[in-house]
């Protein structure tokens, strides 16, 4: 009875309504029918972390509506879109069936992240934790407050993000485990990459893997 009560008042304080066309909804979830229908599937790519270490990186949509929409939320520090993108990667990727021991959200710089007052990688990296079991380590600090990727020109996205990372954890405690590394948008996969670089030159794993709630195409 009190859920049923406790339902009802959601209902009329915040009713349902799409995170994309904002109509209102007769049931709660994320997008209608319609915005869904954009949800554009991608397939997965591969970077090349070292001679012996490919990296499959896996995607729940390419980068356009809706889903664009929840990740440029970070701009207005919208959690729960953190939380929504989790959910989605979960759904639509196949991180529920990969072999992982542990996730690694892409660091920010602690001057973008006071800015902002958190990391969306970091909760999504959450969420992933919730469904899978996996706990979530904090083994890469990012040192170097570099220029926004979008900001930056393809050529020298790389060359940007070379240097920004360093890894923080205990190399053997990690030593031989697989890692699944997690951020919320991969354009040329250079910050992947190196955050990725610094887990396998320290812990030399077994695998690692990579998600993000989107990928340009």
């Amino acid at each position: 009875m009190v859920h049923l009560i406790t339902q009802l008042i959601a209902q009329l304080f915040d009713p349902p309504h799409c995170a994309l066309c904002n109509i209102f909804l007769s049931q709660r979830q994320l997008w209608c029918h319609s915005c869904a229908q954009q949800l554009r599937p991608v397939v997965s790519t591969t970077l090349s972390i070292s001679a012996a270490h490919q990296m499959p990186v896996f995607a729940a949509a390419a980068y356009a509506e809706p889903i664009k929409q929840l990740i440029i939320s970070k701009w207005w520090s919208q959690r729960v879109a953190s939380w929504q993108l989790g959910d989605l990667i979960w759904q639509r990727t196949p991180v529920s069936v990969l072999e992982f021991d542990y996730i690694v959200p892409v660091p920010l710089h602690w001057r973008r992240y006071a800015w902002r007052g958190y990391n969306q990688a970091q909760i999504i990296a959450q969420t992933i934790s919730k469904q899978s079991g996996k706990p979530v380590v904090k083994l890469v600090k990012r040192v170097t407050a570099t220029e926004q990727q979008s900001s930056v020109s393809v050529e020298m996205r790389d060359k940007n993000v070379r240097d920004a990372f360093i890894f923080c954890g205990d190399k053997e405690q990690y030593r031989g485990a697989s890692f699944l590394i997690v951020d919320d948008l991969m354009t040329t996969g250079a910050t992947l990459k190196w955050v990725a670089k610094n887990v396998v030159d320290s812990c030399h794993p077994q695998k690692i893997n990579a998600v993000v709630a989107a990928r340009t195409v």
